[in-house]
């Protein structure tokens, strides 16, 4: 999440005044801005995260003998999510513009209440990547219009898996198979770049970076991850030291070669190759859900040592909470900020670095209130209305079990 907000605050500083745009320009060509260009990878992170907790979650309830009911699946999804997006959805339509003043505020910011006032029921029907996709209320929750779709597409995967359990290794690697192929065909066909994220192209969101059929990749692979973890959970895995220390070492390289390996390209005579730039859209994302999957298996399995123990870390516990608030929350922090400027900013690792810490701190503040008005409420309805499904659903079943003995 840190990632994702230090890549939008050195993206909103680069559209803001700069004194020194030249050093911005060269700073564009650093080795280091590849970290801030390469940070669309950490949503992918939440993708292969939403698949496995999504499948292990579904084996568990169905080991329990708790039944799948379609209808409380899709109401809990949405009341996990829509509150506390309803309410940003709300601020940017009312009183977000009033907050502020400057020569670019309403440049800044105008837009947002704009799109909000048009848009907001497709935002809220999680439909905005095909409805509006260049013109999105709150641009980055683009990401939950695909993972509500991904969620609502889902027991398409999970209830065969649950009826016919030996299909599922063959499943899933048609599925992995075909989710890396459709974003290769479409790199290639719309001759997309390594380094998209720095390129300007037209309708970008509608053709590549917001559509389920492009992002599903690392999602499908949390589903296996989710599905292995569970197969395993009652078993000691037991792991030669030079296989575990070959697959930390290749998950190493293949995640920094996908952070800075394109630096090459950041050159004005670099040459570019179709194929290997198609190639690269269509795999790099898959393969940094694979590096993850290895990262996650080692930590559960016994094979962490010092990532296991930083990850387990008992502040992450408090930040994963704020973590979906901090979220819907950052940009418009951003953006504020950008707004109020009276003055060129004077671009520099420095400023960035600043830049960052102040939009993080005041992010975290105001999205642990967000959460205790908009989201731990309705996660307690969420609550009492699955309890209430379930309890209903204890009744009927002994009642069942008797007609079919009579």
């Amino acid at each position: 999440m840190f990632w994702i907000i230090h890549g939008h605050e050195i993206t909103i500083l680069l559209k803001s005044t700069i004194f020194n745009s030249n050093d911005a320009a060269d700073w564009l060509t650093r080795w280091w801005a590849l970290f801030t260009f390469s940070s669309s990878v950490s949503v992918d992170t939440f993708f292969f995260l939403g698949g496995i907790l999504l499948m292990y979650g579904f084996l568990n309830a169905k080991a329990k003998k708790i039944p799948f009911d379609i209808t409380v699946f899709y109401i809990h999804r949405y009341l996990r999510l829509t509150p506390a997006y309803a309410a940003v959805i709300i601020l940017y339509m009312t009183f977000f513009i009033k907050l502020g003043t400057g020569p670019n505020w309403k440049t800044a910011n105008q837009g947002f209440q704009n799109e909000c006032k048009e848009y907001w029921w497709s935002s809220l029907l999680y439909i905005q990547n095909f409805v509006n996709p260049e013109n999105r209320c709150i641009s980055q929750t683009w990401y939950l219009s695909v993972d509500m779709q991904l969620y609502i597409l889902s027991p398409l995967i999970l209830i065969p898996i649950g009826k016919w359990p030996k299909i599922t290794p063959y499943f899933f690697v048609v599925l992995v198979v075909l989710f890396t192929v459709i974003p290769t065909w479409v790199a290639w066909h719309f001759e997309i770049p390594a380094l998209a994220m720095m390129a300007d192209i037209p309708n970008w969101h509608f053709i590549y970076y917001a559509q389920v059929h492009t992002r599903a990749g690392p999602w499908i692979i949390g589903l296996v991850m989710g599905y292995i973890l569970f197969q395993t959970k009652h078993k000691k895995c037991r792991m030669n030291k030079i296989i575990v220390s070959l697959l930390w070492f290749l998950t190493a390289v293949v995640m920094l070669y996908i952070i800075f390996g394109n630096y090459p390209a950041l050159d004005d005579n670099f040459h570019y190759s179709k194929l290997y730039n198609s190639l690269f859209i269509g795999l790099h994302r898959n393969l940094w859900a694979l590096g993850l999957s290895w990262i996650v298996f080692a930590c559960i399995h016994g094979y962490g040592g010092p990532v296991n123990w930083i990850l387990s870390l008992s502040v992450f516990q408090f930040l994963a909470k704020i973590t979906y608030c901090l979220y819907l929350i950052h940009k418009a922090i951003q953006y504020y900020n950008r707004g109020i400027v009276r003055v060129p900013i004077i671009f520099s690792n420095y400023t960035i670095l600043k830049s960052f810490f102040s939009t993080t701190c005041l992010s975290i503040l105001i999205a642990i209130i967000w959460v205790l008005c908009f989201e731990a409420p309705f996660v307690v309805i969420d609550g009492v209305i699955t309890k209430a499904v379930l309890s209903l659903w204890k009744k009927a079943t002994p009642k069942k079990e008797l007609k079919q003995e009579t």
